[in-house]
């Protein structure tokens, strides 16, 4: 009896990977599609790309990390954690003097985007390409804060792009 549990639970974790893997799959699949449509479109029209529930408004692109992905607009229902990187930024883009800023997951399920944050270094390099434009950052710094469901900005009148997620080894911090 107990070679049957043990197996049948082998089995059930089994069916559970296999289920988060092809999910994980699936959503990367998505935004591959949601990326170059949103690239096809900025160099078709050459002017501001169509803003609505289902098409991103920009693209981050961290080239070491290899992560290249989109978000949506403030307004839209999708611009959340729980389903991508969320655009945090209400007034503030990367074509204007102000902190760009955006959050993700950092821990191991399929929408954390932001797990490898914590292999990047400083003059590190990240793109964000929005509307026809593309905008270089390198990062500069890297602060870790109590998770308060703020964070600081020392400079709000300067472009830079802000990425932040939770802190992997303290879960009461973010970075």
């Amino acid at each position: 009896m107990k070679k049957i549990i043990v197996i049948l639970l082998i089995l059930l974790t089994s069916m559970l990977f296999l289920v988060s893997y092809e999910k994980t799959k699936n959503h990367e699949k998505i935004n591959d599609q949601k990326v170059e449509a949103f690239f096809e479109q900025v160099q078709k029209e050459n002017i501001n790309i169509t803003v609505d529930e289902e098409t991103y408004i920009g693209v981050l692109e961290i080239p070491k990390l290899n992560l290249k992905r989109g978000f949506y607009a403030y307004e839209s229902e999708e611009n959340t954690v729980e389903k991508n990187i969320e655009l945090i930024s209400k007034n503030c883009y990367p074509n204007e003097n102000c902190p760009f800023i955006l959050a993700s997951y950092s821990g191991s399920s399929s929408i954390a985007f932001f797990k490898n944050l914590d292999q990047l270094t400083i003059e590190d390099k990240a793109v964000i390409h929005y509307l026809n434009e593309s905008y270089e950052y390198k990062l500069t710094q890297i602060i870790h804060e109590p998770k308060t469901g703020t964070i600081s900005i020392l400079d709000t009148n300067k472009p830079q792009l802000i990425l932040t997620t939770c802190n992997k080894k303290i879960n009461t911090m973010q970075d």
